[in-house]
């Protein structure tokens, strides 16, 4: 049913529809504004899903994405297209055509389009994900002729959702479109067709940008929505726009089955592949299909520490906090071991799928003597995405034994930038610019622009810097008397002693010190959130970060037989989320874009159980370099990465 009104009156009711979800279905909106021709029945997704339905889901398909993510593929639809359709009834006495084009645009991840913004907003919508038509420079579509015979007449044509819909040059290499550089948006999608005349586009009645998507206007590119339904003038002749009532939901389920890519870039071809298998390995196959990469790292060089030259299985009791003290204190330097955090030294030695169990693997080795290892083990993911809903499910590495004592473990969750070339960097932060170096400090370079971008799960034996009564207020005071056993083993505070089963959930966001949010500052800075307040520290106006957390069970979070862990990176907010079912999850920290620059480039997913030197975290109860290296593996397990 159409619901055919004045266009004054259906331009107040499209810009109430695109601020708002729908859940349930919706009565066409058209607006008509000549009477030679009547629309109606506009089907975005007429080959796709369940008609009654209104919203559609679609998965991601992997077999082709290194090349960008499209939807649909020929997995979803026989032609690899959606085709969608309306019908028009030509209302003069002589056939003919009209001119007709299909946009999409991602609602869940974009800046809302309101007749109220300011000019400056434009900039901000500028970043919204929309297109149209394959090749962006095809302009507009053509009915066949209708005959003015007073009856519908119906219309059909195709269309995909795909990377870099604008053409924009800057993902462009030697003429070929990287589509992959700007992949579609997940979450959910709305459709809106414009229907003209040749009079009306030879007029320039609809605005030059909205049909051309590559043009910019001062300097930016109109989102056709913003435009089309909020700003096209009402006297318009020659135009009729409506809204699909179909919606399309995208989301991501990574493919673990698919196993683990050894990539060359990270190690050498000639490497020692005696740990190479069907799923874990850098052929051919492993490359087009697998949705993650071994994760090597590199190791930043003021991570060494000095070890104690002690071999133990934590886990099994074998350690406790007085192990710990006397081997603080009483270990000579020129005993001790230097050494860093491992990367991993040849491709699945520490990863692998296990097919039975249906999960991937992350595998910290076994030390022995001399062959001291504290090695990392990680995945990453190989797909690029801006914003999303990102969920794990895992069930990593215990982190604390039965007497508090910790094994040297930070369990990491978190994203990365996919590139620090150019294409992929940040908006421009104008008050002062970005610190130019991921190491730099207050005194650093600082550019308009950069590509690094991080937002950080880091779950670690610390305590939270906010509220911060005293500093440093967490570890114990300890002394090197032998002949004082409560000096050189100190008990702990009340305080600190209800807290010893407890680890970090630590939240942060690499901001890189932009200054551009109203509300950046140095300290605690606490925002609410859903009726709860959530602080924040930053060391100084200048630090490169910002980092939130709450004390949780080691237990409640690795004891179990999995938990979920969640990442909700929007335009203008990041959430941090964790719980024990997907319906039972809990907010744990929370920034928003008056604190914190929030990063809108492409970024890459790391899952992977690390060693930090404890000098990174002021304050940490135990220092790396006091805790023994691992008598057996530390075993970690992934069973679920979705992006919605």
């Amino acid at each position: 049913m159409n619901a055919i009104l004045s266009f004054r009156t259906i331009i107040a009711l499209l810009a109430l529809w695109m601020v708002t979800s729908c859940n349930s279905r919706e009565r066409e909106a058209v607006v008509l504004s000549d009477p030679s021709f009547d629309l109606t029945g506009f089907n975005p997704l007429e080959n796709y899903g369940i008609e009654t339905d209104t919203i559609r889901v679609i998965d991601v398909d992997w077999s082709q994405a290194l090349d960008g993510i499209e939807f649909p593929t020929t997995k979803h639809t026989p032609s690899g297209y959606f085709r969608f359709s309306f019908k028009i009834k030509n209302n003069s006495n002589a056939p003919r055509a009209f001119l007709y084009k299909i946009y999409y645009r991602n609602d869940s991840y974009s800046f809302p389009i309101s007749k109220d913004t300011a000019s400056g907003y434009s900039a901000l919508l500028s970043e919204n994900f929309y297109g149209s038509w394959d090749d962006t420079l095809v302009v507009l579509h053509q009915t066949p002729m209708i005959p003015g015979d007073g009856e519908f007449h119906l219309v059909t044509d195709s269309f995909r959702i795909s990377g870099n819909p604008r053409f924009e040059t800057k993902y462009f290499n030697d003429g070929i479109n990287q589509k992959w550089q700007r992949n579609p948006r997940l979450g959910l999608y709305s459709f809106l067709l414009l229907v003209c005349t040749e009079q009306t586009v030879a007029e320039s009645h609809i605005p030059l940008e909205t049909v051309n998507l590559h043009r910019k206007r001062n300097g930016h590119y109109v989102d056709p929505f913003d435009e089309l339904l909020l700003r096209l003038d009402p006297n318009t002749k020659g135009t009729a726009l409506a809204i699909g009532q179909q919606k399309l939901r995208a989301r991501a389920r990574l493919d673990l089955t698919k196993g683990i890519y050894i990539d060359e870039e990270d190690f050498d071809a000639d490497a020692d592949k005696k740990f190479h298998c069907a799923t874990c390995n850098s052929d051919e196959q492993l490359r087009k299909e697998s949705c993650f990469k071994q994760f090597r790292p590199t190791i930043i060089s003021d991570t060494y520490f000095e070890n104690i030259p002690l071999i133990e299985d934590v886990a099994a009791n074998s350690f406790d906090k007085d192990d710990y003290y006397w081997n603080k204190h009483f270990t000579a330097r020129e005993e001790r071991i230097r050494t860093i955090p491992m990367r991993p030294r040849v491709g699945c030695e520490s990863v692998r799928y296990d097919a039975p169990g249906h999960h991937i693997e992350l595998r910290n080795p076994a030390s022995k003597p001399y062959d001291w290892r504290k090695e990392i083990s990680g995945v990453k993911t190989r797909h690029g995405f801006s914003y999303g809903k990102v969920r794990v499910k895992c069930k990593l590495s215990r982190m604390l034994n039965d007497k508090g004592m910790w094994n040297g473990l930070t369990n990491a969750i978190w994203l990365i930038t996919q590139s620090q070339e150019e294409w992929n960097n940040l908006r421009p932060c104008r008050n002062g610019g970005y610190m130019a170096e991921y190491l730099g400090d207050e005194n650093s370079e600082r550019k308009e622009v950069t590509a690094y971008s991080e937002i950080d799960f880091e779950i670690m034996k610390a305590h939270p810097y906010c509220p911060m009564n005293e500093f440093p207020p967490f570890f114990r005071k300890s002394v090197p008397r032998k002949d004082r056993y409560d000096f050189w083993s100190p008990k702990a505070s009340p305080e600190l002693e209800s807290d010893e089963g407890k680890v970090l959930v630590a939240c942060t966001n690499w901001d890189m010190a932009c200054q551009d949010p109203s509300k950046q500052a140095g300290g605690c800075v606490t925002l609410l959130h859903n009726d709860k307040n959530h602080s924040s520290f930053r060391w100084g106006k200048s630090s490169r970060a910002t980092t939130g957390g709450e004390l949780v069970s080691d237990k409640e979070l690795f004891g179990r037989d999995y938990y979920y862990f969640e990442i909700d990176w929007k335009p203008t907010e990041i959430v941090w989320r964790i719980g024990p079912e997907p319906d039972q999850m809990r907010t744990v920290c929370y920034m928003d874009s008056s604190f914190t620059s929030i990063p809108n480039n492409q970024m890459l997913l790391i899952i992977d159980q690390e060693f930090h030197n404890t000098k990174w975290w002021f304050g940490a109860p135990f220092e790396q370099e006091n805790i023994p290296f691992p008598a057996k593996e530390l075993v970690g397990k992934i069973y679920e990465v979705t992006i919605e």
